[in-house]
């Protein structure tokens, strides 16, 4: 813990000097590759016509390399999702994806079936427009083709609603539980005014184990998301003794390069800097609890 606590004290001391210099940070967010930048020819997948239709937007698509893959009889494996590939083994993993659309929610089960994915954090409404309910909300239990899906529990934490939701694939006798976490209040291309709820998510998720990716989505699967993953993936970094965590700009290329476009805004990239700070500012505070 001492070790740690030395950790958090010296990137805090790095992430303050960063905060300080609000347009040498523009500058570093403006100097990422940008969404418009990826070849065509490395989303070949997203972009053939069988699978146009499985996009909520046409312009955010996953590439090839990195797309989460589904077992599938009939050949067409197409999610729009994508493996973040966050370091180490003891680093939480992540599946950034979209808000899924109603003819793609039953795909979206099978991925999280399929990855034994432990949580899904939803960063956006349920609203047709932005996210359609891929969770029977109003019955508690519903089959979405081959999965049921049951809510087991439903507890009201602050801005956050926390699901425990039970999968079943077919009358398969294996069931498949996760813990569902919404926050709602995080607007689109925004960021939250403060960084509290986005930090109560990271502490429920501290202690879960890190052999399968968490799942992440918002309407895109990029900017809320990427803001959410980078967040997480520093905090992992900064308790491991990598001071390299708090250099974000590096940290997004690297993510960028395996979903694009994630991180939207240069508000959202001062904003994961400003929640990094909060909860290194917590850790070392309850260290001398």
């Amino acid at each position: 813990m001492e070790g740690e606590v030395k950790h958090c004290k010296k990137a805090l001391k790095a992430l303050e000097k960063k905060l300080g210099k609000p347009k040498a940070l523009a500058k570093e967010f403006w100097n990422l590759p940008d969404i418009g930048t990826v070849p065509p020819s490395s989303q070949k997948s997203a972009r053939e016509a069988v699978n146009r239709g499985r996009n909520r937007y046409t312009d955010v698509l996953p590439i090839d390399k990195t797309r989460v893959r589904l077992q599938s009889p009939t050949g067409n494996d197409y999610i729009n999702a994508s493996f973040i590939n966050t370091g180490g083994r003891d680093q939480t993993k992540f599946i950034s994806t979209q808000g899924p659309l109603a003819r793609t929610i039953e795909d979206f089960w099978q991925m999280v079936y399929e990855n034994h994915c432990p949580v899904i954090v939803m960063l956006t409404k349920f609203d047709g427009y932005k996210c359609d309910e891929y969770l029977p909300l109003s019955k508690g239990q519903g089959a979405f083709g081959k999965f049921n899906i049951k809510i087991v529990k439903t507890r009201n934490d602050g801005q956050l609603v926390l699901r425990v939701v039970k999968v079943q694939r077919d009358e398969s006798d294996s069931v498949h539980s996760l813990l569902h976490i919404e926050h709602s209040e995080w607007p689109d291309h925004g960021v939250p005014s403060n960084s509290n709820a986005v930090r109560q998510i990271l502490k429920r998720l501290y202690h879960i184990p890190r052999e399968h990716p968490i799942v992440a989505h918002c309407s895109a699967g990029i900017g809320r998301t990427g803001a959410y993953i980078t967040i997480h993936n520093a905090i992992d970094r900064i308790l491991l003794g990598d001071q390299g965590a708090v250099n974000l700009a590096e940290t997004l290329k690297k993510f960028r390069s395996e979903r694009p476009g994630m991180v939207q805004t240069e508000e959202q990239f001062k904003f994961c800097h400003q929640a990094i700070a909060d909860e290194l500012k917590d850790l070392i505070s309850n260290s001398k609890h």
